[in-house]
Protein backbone atom coordinates (compact mmCIF):
# COMPACT_ATOMS: atom_id res chain seq x y z
CA UNK A 1 0.00 0.00 0.00
CA UNK A 2 1.38 3.43 -1.06
CA UNK A 3 1.78 6.11 1.36
CA UNK A 4 -0.63 8.20 2.24
CA UNK A 5 -0.92 11.92 0.16
CA UNK A 6 -2.98 14.95 1.50
CA UNK A 7 -6.03 13.93 -0.18
CA UNK A 8 -8.87 16.53 1.72
CA UNK A 9 -11.76 18.48 0.09
CA UNK A 10 -10.75 22.17 1.07
CA UNK A 11 -13.74 24.87 1.46
CA UNK A 12 -14.16 26.91 -1.87
CA UNK A 13 -14.37 29.75 0.13
CA UNK A 14 -15.17 32.00 3.13
CA UNK A 15 -19.23 31.93 1.83
CA UNK A 16 -19.24 28.27 0.60
CA UNK A 17 -18.44 26.43 3.72
CA UNK A 18 -17.72 22.12 3.18
CA UNK A 19 -21.09 20.22 3.49
CA UNK A 20 -22.14 17.46 5.68
CA UNK A 21 -21.05 14.74 3.09
CA UNK A 22 -17.77 16.62 2.45
CA UNK A 23 -16.67 16.97 6.02
CA UNK A 24 -17.60 13.05 6.19
CA UNK A 25 -15.41 12.21 3.42
CA UNK A 26 -12.71 14.37 4.94
CA UNK A 27 -13.20 12.68 8.20
CA UNK A 28 -13.07 9.05 6.41
CA UNK A 29 -9.79 9.64 4.73
CA UNK A 30 -7.98 10.28 8.32
CA UNK A 31 -9.57 7.92 10.15
CA UNK A 32 -8.23 5.31 7.43
CA UNK A 33 -4.36 7.32 7.63
CA UNK A 34 -4.67 6.94 11.59
CA UNK A 35 -5.54 3.44 10.99
CA UNK A 36 -2.76 2.35 8.20
CA UNK A 37 -0.03 4.23 10.51
CA UNK A 38 -1.37 2.44 13.57
CA UNK A 39 -1.28 -1.12 11.87
CA UNK A 40 2.36 0.05 10.25
CA UNK A 41 3.26 0.73 14.17
CA UNK A 42 1.92 -3.03 15.04
CA UNK A 43 3.94 -4.16 12.19
CA UNK A 44 7.15 -2.42 13.89
CA UNK A 45 6.55 -3.46 17.31
CA UNK A 46 5.58 -6.43 17.47
CA UNK A 47 8.67 -7.40 15.78
CA UNK A 48 11.00 -5.61 18.50
CA UNK A 49 8.68 -7.00 21.08
CA UNK A 50 9.17 -10.54 19.76
CA UNK A 51 12.94 -10.17 19.73
CA UNK A 52 12.43 -9.18 23.34
CA UNK A 53 10.43 -11.77 24.09
CA UNK A 54 13.18 -14.12 23.18
CA UNK A 55 16.34 -12.11 24.55
CA UNK A 56 14.77 -11.46 27.87
CA UNK A 57 11.56 -13.64 28.74
CA UNK A 58 12.76 -16.79 27.06
CA UNK A 59 15.77 -17.23 29.80
CA UNK A 60 13.65 -16.68 32.65
CA UNK A 61 10.62 -18.91 31.69
CA UNK A 62 13.14 -21.77 31.07
CA UNK A 63 14.21 -20.90 34.84
CA UNK A 64 10.90 -21.75 36.40
CA UNK A 65 10.40 -25.39 35.85
CA UNK A 66 13.23 -26.38 37.67
CA UNK A 67 12.46 -23.96 40.29
CA UNK A 68 9.04 -25.38 40.40
CA UNK A 69 10.59 -28.95 40.84
CA UNK A 70 12.90 -27.90 44.15
CA UNK A 71 9.51 -25.99 45.35
CA UNK A 72 7.56 -29.45 44.89
CA UNK A 73 10.37 -31.71 46.22
CA UNK A 74 10.81 -29.29 49.30
CA UNK A 75 7.29 -29.71 50.10
CA UNK A 76 6.73 -33.38 49.67
CA UNK A 77 9.90 -34.01 52.14
CA UNK A 78 8.36 -31.61 54.47
CA UNK A 79 5.69 -33.72 54.32
CA UNK A 80 7.54 -37.42 54.72
CA UNK A 81 9.20 -35.65 57.87
CA UNK A 82 7.11 -35.02 59.95
CA UNK A 83 2.94 -35.69 60.94
CA UNK A 84 0.70 -33.04 60.31
CA UNK A 85 -2.77 -32.68 60.92
CA UNK A 86 -5.40 -34.15 58.08
CA UNK A 87 -7.16 -30.71 57.32
CA UNK A 88 -2.97 -29.26 56.26
CA UNK A 89 -1.72 -32.70 54.68
CA UNK A 90 -5.21 -31.98 52.32
CA UNK A 91 -3.77 -28.51 51.43
CA UNK A 92 -0.25 -29.54 50.65
CA UNK A 93 -1.42 -32.56 48.53
CA UNK A 94 -3.98 -29.77 47.07
CA UNK A 95 -1.61 -27.85 46.46
CA UNK A 96 1.25 -30.53 44.73
CA UNK A 97 -1.71 -31.37 42.96
CA UNK A 98 -1.88 -28.09 40.88
CA UNK A 99 2.07 -28.08 40.93
CA UNK A 100 2.08 -30.73 38.96
CA UNK A 101 -0.71 -29.94 36.66
CA UNK A 102 1.41 -26.98 35.72
CA UNK A 103 4.09 -28.37 35.01
CA UNK A 104 2.21 -30.83 32.75
CA UNK A 105 0.43 -28.84 30.73
CA UNK A 106 2.53 -25.40 30.76
CA UNK A 107 -0.89 -23.67 29.22
CA UNK A 108 -4.48 -23.34 30.77
CA UNK A 109 -7.10 -24.99 28.43
CA UNK A 110 -8.83 -23.02 25.66
CA UNK A 111 -12.40 -22.20 25.73
CA UNK A 112 -14.70 -25.54 24.76
CA UNK A 113 -15.62 -24.40 21.10
CA UNK A 114 -19.30 -23.06 20.48
CA UNK A 115 -21.48 -25.75 19.73
CA UNK A 116 -22.30 -25.07 15.72
CA UNK A 117 -26.07 -24.96 15.06
CA UNK A 118 -28.12 -26.35 11.67
CA UNK A 119 -28.88 -23.35 9.66
CA UNK A 120 -29.32 -25.51 6.84
CA UNK A 121 -33.14 -24.15 7.09
CA UNK A 122 -33.14 -20.88 7.68
CA UNK A 123 -30.40 -20.72 4.89
CA UNK A 124 -33.30 -22.01 2.84
CA UNK A 125 -36.07 -19.81 3.61
CA UNK A 126 -33.58 -16.70 3.25
CA UNK A 127 -32.58 -17.53 -0.34
CA UNK A 128 -36.38 -17.85 -1.45
CA UNK A 129 -37.10 -14.46 -0.24
CA UNK A 130 -35.08 -10.88 -0.47
CA UNK A 131 -36.90 -8.04 1.49
CA UNK A 132 -37.11 -4.46 -0.04
CA UNK A 133 -34.44 -3.32 2.24
CA UNK A 134 -32.17 -6.33 1.16
CA UNK A 135 -32.98 -4.83 -2.68
CA UNK A 136 -31.89 -1.83 -1.76
CA UNK A 137 -28.69 -2.26 -0.24
CA UNK A 138 -28.54 -4.51 -3.36
CA UNK A 139 -28.66 -1.45 -5.64
CA UNK A 140 -26.41 0.72 -3.43
CA UNK A 141 -23.94 -1.78 -3.30
CA UNK A 142 -24.05 -1.40 -7.53
CA UNK A 143 -23.61 2.04 -7.88
CA UNK A 144 -21.10 2.03 -5.12
CA UNK A 145 -19.08 -0.59 -7.41
CA UNK A 146 -19.83 1.91 -10.17
CA UNK A 147 -17.84 4.85 -8.77
CA UNK A 148 -14.78 2.63 -8.05
CA UNK A 149 -14.81 1.65 -11.88
CA UNK A 150 -15.02 5.23 -12.65
CA UNK A 151 -12.12 6.15 -11.14
CA UNK A 152 -10.56 3.03 -11.91
CA UNK A 153 -10.98 3.61 -15.77
CA UNK A 154 -9.90 6.82 -15.48
CA UNK A 155 -6.98 6.17 -14.05
CA UNK A 156 -6.52 3.22 -16.98
CA UNK A 157 -6.88 5.60 -19.44
CA UNK A 158 -3.96 8.22 -18.62
CA UNK A 159 -1.56 5.10 -17.48
CA UNK A 160 -2.09 2.54 -20.41
CA UNK A 161 1.48 1.81 -21.08
CA UNK A 162 0.78 0.62 -24.56
CA UNK A 163 -0.50 4.46 -25.39
CA UNK A 164 3.05 5.37 -24.53
CA UNK A 165 5.89 6.09 -26.92
CA UNK A 166 8.98 6.83 -24.64
CA UNK A 167 10.11 3.89 -23.15
CA UNK A 168 11.27 5.59 -19.93
CA UNK A 169 7.71 6.83 -19.54
CA UNK A 170 6.12 3.37 -20.33
CA UNK A 171 7.73 1.96 -17.74
CA UNK A 172 6.78 4.42 -15.59
CA UNK A 173 3.25 4.35 -16.56
CA UNK A 174 3.54 0.33 -16.27
CA UNK A 175 4.58 0.50 -12.59
CA UNK A 176 1.54 2.91 -11.91
CA UNK A 177 -1.13 0.61 -13.80
CA UNK A 178 0.14 -2.33 -11.19
CA UNK A 179 -0.13 -0.25 -8.25
CA UNK A 180 -3.73 0.58 -10.01
CA UNK A 181 -4.80 -3.07 -10.80
CA UNK A 182 -3.44 -3.95 -7.31
CA UNK A 183 -5.65 -1.04 -5.51
CA UNK A 184 -8.91 -1.89 -7.97
CA UNK A 185 -8.76 -5.45 -6.89
CA UNK A 186 -8.76 -4.59 -3.06
CA UNK A 187 -11.85 -2.49 -4.38
CA UNK A 188 -9.45 0.53 -2.28
CA UNK A 189 -10.95 3.88 -2.93
CA UNK A 190 -8.58 6.01 -1.31
CA UNK A 191 -5.72 4.06 -3.05
CA UNK A 192 -7.18 5.08 -6.08
CA UNK A 193 -8.08 8.51 -5.25
CA UNK A 194 -4.61 9.14 -3.84
CA UNK A 195 -3.17 7.60 -7.56
CA UNK A 196 -5.24 10.07 -9.18
CA UNK A 197 -3.58 12.96 -7.25
CA UNK A 198 -0.78 11.27 -7.82
CA UNK A 199 -0.72 11.77 -11.78
CA UNK A 200 -2.40 15.23 -11.30
CA UNK A 201 -5.83 13.72 -12.48
CA UNK A 202 -7.15 15.62 -9.60
CA UNK A 203 -6.87 18.12 -7.07
CA UNK A 204 -8.66 19.69 -3.99
CA UNK A 205 -10.63 21.86 -6.47
CA UNK A 206 -11.76 18.82 -8.54
CA UNK A 207 -12.66 16.64 -5.26
CA UNK A 208 -14.92 19.86 -4.45
CA UNK A 209 -16.53 19.92 -7.32
CA UNK A 210 -17.41 16.24 -7.07
CA UNK A 211 -21.47 15.81 -7.56
CA UNK A 212 -23.10 14.91 -4.19
CA UNK A 213 -24.17 11.79 -5.28
CA UNK A 214 -21.18 10.29 -6.53
CA UNK A 215 -19.46 12.01 -3.36
CA UNK A 216 -21.82 9.51 -1.23
CA UNK A 217 -20.90 6.60 -3.31
CA UNK A 218 -17.28 7.31 -2.49
CA UNK A 219 -18.06 8.04 1.29
CA UNK A 220 -19.88 4.32 1.36
CA UNK A 221 -17.04 2.89 -0.18
CA UNK A 222 -14.52 4.84 2.35
CA UNK A 223 -16.58 3.84 5.67
CA UNK A 224 -16.24 0.23 4.70
CA UNK A 225 -12.54 0.21 4.05
CA UNK A 226 -12.05 2.29 7.89
CA UNK A 227 -14.44 -0.87 9.13
CA UNK A 228 -12.62 -3.12 7.38
CA UNK A 229 -9.37 -1.57 9.34
CA UNK A 230 -10.31 -1.14 12.29
CA UNK A 231 -11.29 -5.02 12.61
CA UNK A 232 -8.00 -4.98 10.92
CA UNK A 233 -6.48 -3.56 13.60
CA UNK A 234 -8.07 -5.40 16.10
CA UNK A 235 -7.03 -8.50 15.12
CA UNK A 236 -3.49 -7.93 14.79
CA UNK A 237 -3.87 -6.70 18.66
CA UNK A 238 -5.92 -9.86 19.67
CA UNK A 239 -3.59 -11.95 17.87
CA UNK A 240 -0.79 -10.52 19.69
CA UNK A 241 -2.29 -10.68 22.95
CA UNK A 242 -2.98 -14.71 22.49
CA UNK A 243 0.36 -15.44 20.59
CA UNK A 244 2.03 -14.29 23.66
CA UNK A 245 0.03 -15.22 26.80
CA UNK A 246 -1.52 -11.41 27.45
CA UNK A 247 -5.12 -10.84 29.22
CA UNK A 248 -7.35 -10.34 26.23
CA UNK A 249 -9.98 -8.52 28.17
CA UNK A 250 -7.32 -5.56 29.02
CA UNK A 251 -7.10 -2.12 27.98
CA UNK A 252 -6.47 -1.45 24.47
CA UNK A 253 -2.69 -1.36 23.96
CA UNK A 254 -0.68 1.17 22.23
CA UNK A 255 1.63 -0.55 19.82
CA UNK A 256 4.49 1.84 20.27
CA UNK A 257 4.47 1.06 24.07
CA UNK A 258 4.70 -2.60 23.81
CA UNK A 259 8.71 -1.96 25.27
CA UNK A 260 7.24 -1.24 28.10
CA UNK A 261 4.82 -4.93 28.42
CA UNK A 262 8.03 -6.57 27.99
CA UNK A 263 8.98 -4.58 30.74
CA UNK A 264 6.28 -5.78 33.00
CA UNK A 265 6.18 -9.32 31.78
CA UNK A 266 9.56 -9.46 32.99
CA UNK A 267 9.07 -7.88 35.97
CA UNK A 268 6.74 -10.26 37.35
CA UNK A 269 8.33 -13.30 35.83
CA UNK A 270 11.65 -12.13 37.91
CA UNK A 271 9.14 -11.73 41.19
CA UNK A 272 7.70 -15.10 40.70
CA UNK A 273 11.24 -16.88 40.43
CA UNK A 274 12.38 -15.10 43.46
CA UNK A 275 9.02 -15.94 45.62
CA UNK A 276 9.51 -19.63 44.38
CA UNK A 277 12.69 -19.61 45.39
CA UNK A 278 12.55 -18.49 48.31
CA UNK A 279 10.07 -20.79 49.36
CA UNK A 280 11.53 -23.64 48.23
CA UNK A 281 14.29 -22.74 50.19
CA UNK A 282 12.00 -21.79 53.55
CA UNK A 283 10.30 -25.91 52.65
CA UNK A 284 13.40 -27.44 53.84
CA UNK A 285 12.95 -26.28 57.20
CA UNK A 286 9.54 -28.99 58.15
CA UNK A 287 8.71 -26.30 60.84
CA UNK A 288 8.23 -23.41 58.79
CA UNK A 289 6.45 -25.56 55.99
CA UNK A 290 3.81 -26.73 58.45
CA UNK A 291 3.13 -23.34 59.78
CA UNK A 292 3.30 -22.00 56.13
CA UNK A 293 0.47 -24.59 55.01
CA UNK A 294 -1.72 -24.01 58.12
CA UNK A 295 -1.55 -20.13 57.61
CA UNK A 296 -2.38 -21.26 54.02
CA UNK A 297 -5.54 -23.57 55.08
CA UNK A 298 -6.23 -20.77 57.17
CA UNK A 299 -6.64 -18.18 54.04
CA UNK A 300 -8.56 -20.64 52.34
CA UNK A 301 -11.00 -20.91 54.87
CA UNK A 302 -11.62 -17.17 55.18
CA UNK A 303 -11.72 -16.69 51.29
CA UNK A 304 -14.52 -19.26 51.87
CA UNK A 305 -16.74 -17.90 53.86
Amino acid sequence: MSESLPLRISPSGADRPLTRDQKRFNALILEIEQSRATLKAWQHGIDAYRKGYQEVLVPLEAKFAPLLQQWTRALQAAMDAGRWERGDRQVAEEMLRATAAESDDGVAEQDAPPILEDLRGDTQSAARRKSAAQQRREASAQRVGQSLREVYRKLASALHPDREPDPAQRAAKTALMARVNEANGRKDLLALLELQLEVEQIDAENLARVDATHLKHYNKVLAEQAEELRREVEGVESQFRADFGLDRSGPPLDPLKLHKVLQAQAAHQRAVLAQLRQEAQALRDPAWAKQWIGAQRRYRQEAAE
